[in-house]
């Protein structure tokens, strides 16, 4: 599959097409991106141009994420922070995201 590679509108529009189907982390996104053959700096301005309309936000991906996870009450909760790490999530932001749960609770 051929993309225009220099075309800023391409990318843009693979960017929210990717997006519409559900939230994305920037890692997730970056990935998707990088195998449809966008150069890098294509891809930082992209997401430098998403993170102010809202359509990344890490934090909020990971809060969605381990509550929705939370609520199965089929993960333990180092399972789930393993899952929120293969999203690509950083540390600094788990921790943000589990700073009010107490894994000593789950038994």
């Amino acid at each position: 599959m051929t993309y225009q590679l220099n075309n800023p509108s391409t990318i843009w529009n693979a960017a929210l097409k990717i997006l519409s189907r559900r939230d994305h982390s920037e890692y997730e996104l970056r990935q998707k991106l990088q195998q449809k053959d966008y150069q890098h700096e294509e891809i930082d301005q992209v997401i430098i141009r998403l993170v102010p309309y809202g359509y990344i936000n890490d934090t909020k991906f990971a809060k969605n994420l381990f509550e929705k996870y939370s609520r199965l009450n089929k993960y333990s909760f180092n399972i789930i922070l393993c899952k929120l790490k293969q999203h690509g999530i950083s540390d600094a932001i788990i921790k943000e995201v589990t700073s009010e749960c107490d894994s000593s609770e789950e038994w």
